[in-house]
């Protein structure tokens, strides 16, 4: 009788385990199914390259979380430029600052060596008359002293204000692709590994050399054609590039394109991040560049780019 009630119970902890294991795989199984290889990454997967592994690691990396957080720890100087057009692509506001990050006591805070702008880039209050400077200053040029408590987290609480709450849930999507952004009518969109997302877009891992000449693995998400045209918003992300060295899978740099065209708002933005790696598993990035449209009810179309280049690192200070 206690053998039986012992296999009994060896039976279901078996199929208990068994359960829970293809519960765990089943979600990536028809995803590992749908990724092109290109011929060089075909023979690097005989030889002992794991795909599995590989999308696991993309989809956990923290690189670009740590990088910009860094840009509030690691002493740096670093140049800005901003520009903003009309819907004729006339130029019409202007902002270009040199700055350095520098030691305040036990914390550190942004000296700015030198500033430009246009007459207009304020309004008469004082305030940025653009959404995309005001997200600019919160990354790149945060006022006061910077310290290590400072909340540079990819997540917010409602509690601390609607905007508040978006600009954290905006960070979450820029550290963490392919992860739910909780923000309305796009949220699910951006899960990008997601059963339901699965069928509007193509994966690739491929082989080729990074812009300075690295060869890296790149990981490609895109739309397919067959929904590429089609305004219905069905998809956000339209595509995403991650570059990984094939020497050591150290994070290269990034670029991706979303856009939505809804019927209450619309945005179309491209960003391209190239990280610069310190050692030790730390990055920073090395240069940062944004171009965008968004139409918002209650503003005028806002039209802008940007580029943050960081031209020196002083890691021990």
């Amino acid at each position: 009788m206690k053998n039986m009630r012992f296999r009994i119970i060896c039976l279901w902890i078996f199929c208990h385990l068994t359960i829970t294991m293809s519960a765990q795989t089943d979600p990536y199984e028809g995803l590992m199914e749908a990724i092109w290889l290109d011929s060089m990454t075909i023979t690097a997967k005989k030889m002992g390259f794991d795909v599995n592994n590989f999308i696991e690691m993309v989809r956990e990396d923290t690189s670009f979380y740590q990088a910009f957080k860094n840009l509030r720890i690691v002493s740096h100087d670093a140049s800005h430029h901003q520009e903003f057009f009309n819907e004729k692509g006339k130029s019409i506001d202007f902002y270009t600052a040199k700055t350095q990050l520098i030691p305040s006591g036990k914390c550190k805070e942004i000296k700015i060596i030198s500033k430009e702008k246009s007459t207009s880039y304020n309004k008469k209050n004082g305030e940025r008359r653009y959404l995309t400077a005001k997200l600019y200053e919160r990354v790149f040029l945060p006022s006061g002293k910077i310290c290590s408590n400072t909340n540079t987290s990819a997540t917010n609480k409602k509690s601390e204000g609607i905007i508040d709450y978006y600009y954290g849930e905006l960070k979450r999507f820029i550290f963490q692709p392919g992860d739910k952004a909780n923000i309305p009518l796009i949220g699910n969109k951006t899960a990008l590994f997601s059963e339901k997302m699965r069928k509007y877009y193509q994966y690739g891992i491929t082989s080729k050399n990074y812009s300075d000449g690295t060869p890296c693995y790149v990981f490609t998400i895109k739309v397919k054609d067959e929904y590429s045209e089609r305004k219905t918003g069905k998809t956000v992300v339209k595509f995403m590039e991650t570059y990984f060295s094939r020497k050591d899978f150290q994070v290269m740099g990034r670029e991706y394109e979303v856009e939505y065209p809804g019927p209450f708002f619309s945005f179309n933005i491209r960003v391209n991040v190239d990280l610069d790696y310190l050692g030790n598993k730390q990055y920073l990035p090395q240069k940062v560049s944004y171009s965008g449209k968004w139409n918002i009810p209650g503003r005028k179309q806002e039209i802008g780019k940007f580029k943050m280049e960081v031209t020196s690192t002083k890691i021990n200070k």
